[in-house]
């Protein structure tokens, strides 16, 4: 337990000094450990519009920490918070709900508080709460498994590539 702490602080240490030389303004910043371990963590940052997500091993062979950013539409939502399902959801997400809404109205809530489902590369997540702005009737309301895989790694070669802090470490979601 005490080697988690140790790695934690060195983890937050390289995040912090990152967005520093990155010149990152953010608000709040969550540093975790990614499944099954205490090497590799991920760093979910919140800035005014959106999120950066992050990876950093205690291994890597990276010079920097490549910060991916995610745009956050949060307030088109604000007026549809209190619907019961969607309010259920937000509360799920523990602050960390990102907002993507297309031209069609289309809205996808997606709880980022475990980070990314992938280990390299930009971010992508899955279960989000689906819905649509024009139809908020209960039966049009869904979580959905947009990736089609099950369980929470879904890449367990990429994060073993990611832990060993592999500079190429590309790791690809297996789609259906």
């Amino acid at each position: 337990m005490g080697w988690t702490f140790i790695s934690k602080g060195i983890a937050n240490r390289q995040f912090l000094s990152e967005l520093d030389k990155q010149s990152i303004t953010y608000e709040r910043i969550w540093v975790s450990p990614t499944p099954l371990n205490s090497i590799l963590w991920q760093a979910i940052v919140e800035v005014e519009n959106g999120y950066y997500f992050a990876r950093y091993s205690l291994f890597d062979d990276r010079d920097e920490i490549q910060f991916y950013f995610e745009r956050n539409h949060r307030k088109k939502i604000d007026s549809v918070a209190n619907h019961p399902l969607i309010n259920t959801y937000l509360t799920y997400t523990q602050g960390l709900p990102l907002v993507k809404v297309d031209k069609h109205q289309s809205v996808r809530i997606y709880a980022v508080k475990f980070g990314p489902i992938n280990y390299a590369g930009p971010p992508k997540f899955d279960y989000p709460l689906k819905f649509n702005l024009d139809d908020l009737e209960p039966d049009s309301i869904k979580i959905v498994n947009e990736s089609g895989l099950n369980g929470p790694i879904h890449d367990f070669k990429g994060l073993m590539r990611r832990v060993a802090g592999k500079k190429n470490a590309d790791c690809r979601s297996r789609e259906r």
